[in-house]
């Protein structure tokens, strides 16, 4: 029912509609502007390549492989209200302290617990410490014959690695050698995945590595 459909899906069954209509060529008209936009995206190249060579190596390892130049120009075209995506894809995300709004979601203000300062100040070992804290969880899981729960959390971990979205394994001396003083890792486990618990799914503590609360919520 086209009438319980959000505004832009609306609007395109409308489009769709009135050029089936008009000229009953949907498919080809389709196949047409998405040649289009492929030729849009290649002519984008140098403008992506550029901004890739802005990327500090912290983002690039993450996110070389998006089109930031067509991200833009797409936030543009479609009047996309996160306007300031681009430069964040190119110059990373703050992951503390005050969060800036992407103007996609209600307000809701829950301003950060602990200051910045003292959120830094627990970075010296946290290493060591989220290490411990990881295999004691392990330790206490397959205990419990719960070793479906740890291997989720690595599968995950692996599998992030294999898509380029993570590097690793690192043992901790290497990790402590490039930002021993400022690093605070997030453990990562698992939860139970849908209500019949026998199923795992990998979730990043960041309650117990302090990241909530050094954050300022402002968006739900």
């Amino acid at each position: 029912r086209v009438g319980g459909l959000p505004a832009d899906l609306r609007e395109a069954v409308s489009i769709l509609i009135e050029r089936h209509r008009t000229h009953g060529d949907v498919p080809e008209w389709r196949a047409g502007r998405w040649t289009e936009f492929c030729k849009i995206t290649q002519e984008l190249e140098p403008l992506n390549e550029r901004l890739r060579s802005l990327m500090p190596q912290s983002v690039a390892t993450v996110a070389s492989p998006l089109a930031v130049g067509l991200v833009a120009c797409l936030i543009d075209a479609l009047e996309w209200p996160d306007v300031e995506l681009p430069h964040r894809l190119v110059f990373g995300f703050p992951v503390v302290g005050p969060i800036p709004s992407s103007n996609l979601f209600r307000p809701c203000e829950q301003p950060a617990t602990i200051s910045l300062a003292n959120f830094e100040a627990g970075g010296k070992g946290a290493v060591e410490r989220a290490v411990a804290h990881v295999a004691r969880n392990a330790k206490a899981a397959i205990a419990r014959g719960e070793r479906a729960r740890v291997a989720a959390a690595y599968n995950q971990s692996v599998a992030e690695v294999s898509q380029g979205q993570a590097r690793g394994p690192l043992p901790c001396s290497e990790v402590e050698r490039h930002n021993f003083e400022r690093l605070h890792p997030i453990p990562r486990g698992a939860i139970p995945k849908g209500e019949t618990g026998d199923d795992w799914r990998a979730i990043d503590d960041a309650g117990w590595s302090k990241h909530n609360e050094a954050t300022d919520v402002r968006v739900r």
